[in-house]
């Protein structure tokens, strides 16, 4: 690796160790979170960093910020490349080569969304080149080169009848 290399990802608390962090602080006597996604985000705002470090957080590597020297000029590469230095990534990656298969892709991966090991409201679909990626630029902050596609609302039965779960 570079010597300096920053990346960007995303942390979260998958499924199973959501469910073992609540059994514990239950057992603690100890609020517990309501899912997964709060449970990461205030897990990275504890003012202690030795509770933060007890969560079972994991981080999913997207993309390459900066480093020191030469990087790969796609997103695909990327990835590659951040894999083969350890960064975890989701194992649900595809390269598309037609607006057709992007659309049947998100398509299939909301059908697979219940069977996915952590909680996900959606993909972002990008342009592989980087410097495309570069040339197209951001307004207000958001490149041109992503968009999100949001899976529709979780909805759920709870104590006052239907609920909507935005998740």
């Amino acid at each position: 690796p570079p010597a300096t290399l920053v990346v960007r990802g995303e942390v979260l608390i998958l499924l199973k160790d959501f469910a073992a962090l609540n059994q514990k602080l239950a057992a603690a006597g100890e609020a517990t979170f309501a899912n997964p996604r709060n449970a990461a985000a205030g897990s990275l705002r504890q003012l202690d960093p030795r509770i933060t470090a007890q969560r079972p957080l994991h981080l999913f590597a997207y993309s390459i910020v900066a480093a020191d020297g030469p990087t790969p000029p796609t997103q695909r590469e990327s990835l590659a490349y951040l894999r083969a230095l350890g960064f975890p990534q989701p194992e649900e990656i595809a390269t598309c080569e037609t607006l057709e298969a992007v659309s049947d892709y998100c398509f299939g991966m909301h059908a697979r969304r219940p069977n996915l090991g952590y909680e996900a409201d959606g993909l972002v679909i990008k342009i592989n080149d980087l410097a495309t990626w570069t040339a197209l630029g951001a307004v207000g902050g958001r490149p041109r080169a992503a968009v999100a596609y949001k899976f529709p609302a979780q909805e759920a039965v709870g104590l006052h009848g239907r609920e909507t779960l935005r998740s």
